[in-house]
């Protein structure tokens, strides 16, 4: 509520230190909150996520974020069902599509806008292959549908028969095309029992024998939207093999959104086509990123956030780092409900006591859904020490704003 007042960088810089030593010396690491994300800087010395780390490790700890928004949770649940930790992995590239694939699904996704984003891409090599996919559709030679909650701009690209999901409904429309094919033949039996378990208790669900409702194409177009006449088009074209599905991560951002991508592996894994060159299903719509970098220069290696030994005790005076870990989209329920247990993946955890918030490389607003609620949990807050080049919303409402200089104000290396 008080006005800000400008104080040298010594002064800030003692009170900010100070702030964080008393609390943690009082409550704990269980009580100093890192808002360390990934976005918003460059460099591998000056980069404030690692940098921010590296400070509060030699503190003795922090509390710090399980998964992320981009694809959390895909990673707690792919290791249960393919065995991969990383829905950023590439099963296959362009030139291998261009190349085998009959069909290619885009679902949910909007490649030809998200591959003009810089992250980790040293070459925007993925539009060629566009262009000759493009060709090959006018030509006949590759059916090409995207299915979304709009018209995107991929769709207008390729020109591709386009299928209006209802937002959140991808579940159900993708378990109605698995009825589909098993229901006419459609399938390949061989792949669903050499390759896959379970397969059993899937088709008791979609074929309504465990609860009475079968799951066809009638159920599923009342659900999602799209017609029937077109979902049946749709798996006709899938079941004549080379299929490539493509998604990206929006799909399993929804409640329950894990469930997404379990019914769309359980499509491909039905279609045969998982682990064929150009084939199958790719969960990285950024697939041009795959080994660019290696292949052009060394890589370098980033700031470490951790404390070297030498500095811990017994021959140094640093503790050695506690931490809590919390999932990262329940900080305003940690703050809200310090005590409360939850579950995740299996494990339990117990909401920590955060009385100090560091921000250092995003924004608390922009991250976390149902604004108003993080408004008044960061008024919980007993203090908040942001650094920061902007006046964010979330710097509007910390105590102490320290300004960080921008890519542009500082020499680094990357």
């Amino acid at each position: 509520k008080e006005p800000f007042v400008r104080v040298s960088w010594d002064e800030a810089i003692k009170l900010s230190a100070k702030i964080l030593k008393e609390n943690f010396d009082k409550y704990g690491s269980e009580a100093i909150y890192g808002q360390l994300y990934q976005w918003g800087s460059l460099g591998k010395v000056g980069h404030s996520q690692r940098t921010a780390k590296r400070m509060l490790n030699a503190l003795g700890g922090y509390v710090s974020e399980l998964g992320g928004y981009s694809y959390g949770a895909a990673t707690a649940f792919l290791p249960h069902v393919t065995g991969s930790i990383d829905p950023t992995h590439n099963p296959t590239r362009w030139e291998g599509v261009v190349k085998e694939a009959k069909t290619i699904v885009f679902w949910g996704t909007n490649p030809v806008v998200s591959n003009k984003i810089a992250i980790g891409v040293p070459m925007h090599n993925s539009y060629a292959y566009y262009e000759t996919m493009k060709e090959k559709f006018k030509k006949d030679e590759m059916k090409i549908y995207s299915v979304d909650v709009y018209r995107n701009e991929t769709a207008e690209y390729f020109g591709a028969h386009y299928l209006a999901v209802r937002p959140c409904t991808d579940t159900a429309m993708l378990i109605g095309l698995c009825e589909y094919l098993y229901e006419n033949g459609l399938y390949d039996k061989e792949f669903i029992e050499r390759y896959t378990v379970g397969f059993d208790k899937f088709k008791e669900y979609f074929t309504g024998a465990k609860d009475g409702v079968k799951k066809d194409l009638a159920w599923a177009s009342k659900i999602c939207g799209v017609s029937e006449k077109e979902l049946k088009e749709l798996a006709d074209t899938l079941a004549k093999k080379d299929t490539l599905i493509v998604t990206g991560y929006a799909i399993q951002r929804q409640h329950h959104g894990e469930m997404a991508y379990w019914a769309l592996i359980a499509l491909a894994a039905m279609l045969g086509d998982i682990g064929k060159t150009g084939r199958g299903y790719v969960m990285n719509d950024q697939m041009h990123k795959n080994a660019d970098i290696s292949f052009i220069a060394p890589k370098l290696q980033a700031f470490n956030p951790a404390v070297n030994e030498k500095y811990l005790a017994p021959q140094g005076k640093l503790a050695k780092a506690k931490y809590h870990e919390i999932p990262n989209s329940r900080l305003i329920d940690a703050i809200m409900e310090p005590g409360k247990e939850i579950e995740r993946n299996g494990k339990k955890y117990v909401m920590p006591h955060i009385r100090v918030m560091f921000n250092a490389n995003g924004s608390t607003f922009t991250r976390h859904p149902d604004t108003n609620r993080a408004v008044e949990a960061m008024k919980k807050i007993e203090a908040i020490i942001t650094t920061e080049p902007f006046w964010t919303s979330t710097a509007r409402l910390s105590d102490i704003v320290l300004p960080a200089a921008l890519e542009c104000e500082r020499t680094d290396i990357e």
